[in-house]
């Protein structure tokens, strides 16, 4: 039978886990945002263009 880390194994290299909450980490997404923005380029854009109500949280898979 087929585990799911058996499954899972060759997506290992880009499904890591989000970046803690904290200076230079986006609010939004938990990616990489500039030191002193609370949000990345990309979810600032967004709730520019979409509002704010747009996404407060976004959920990515990982192992």
């Amino acid at each position: 039978m087929t585990t799911v880390v058996g499954l899972s194994a060759r997506y290992a290299n880009f499904l890591v886990h989000p970046l803690l909450p904290g200076p230079g980490v986006c609010q939004v997404c938990r990616g990489p945002a500039n030191t002193g923005y609370p949000t990345c380029r990309p979810c600032h854009q967004t709730s520019r263009i979409l509002g704010t109500d747009a996404a407060d949280a976004v959920s990515f898979p990982s192992l």
